[in-house]
């Protein structure tokens, strides 16, 4: 996640989409360090907390379309 962020900064105009996001979105532009620390501090914790309720398998459908009988998705159902 870090690499990327950081790879994605390296043209001026991914510099310059980036700081007219952060003005639009939290009217300041965080600094490169600011973010790197700020995903650093995520922790397994929270991540799988996120999991949980995204994921949450008493909320989740199935959906098909055609002859589910033929389908390797049988063996789940």
């Amino acid at each position: 996640l870090k690499g990327g962020f950081l790879l994605g900064l390296e043209s001026a105009n991914a510099k310059m989409n980036r700081n007219g996001k952060e003005l639009l979105l939290k009217n300041r532009i965080l600094d490169v360090s600011e973010i790197i620390f700020n995903i650093d501090s995520v922790t397994k914790d929270e991540v799988m907390r996120v999991i949980e309720n995204i994921f949450c398998i008493d909320k989740m459908c199935v959906s098909l379309v055609g002859n589910y009988e033929s389908s390797s998705i049988k063996n789940i159902l």
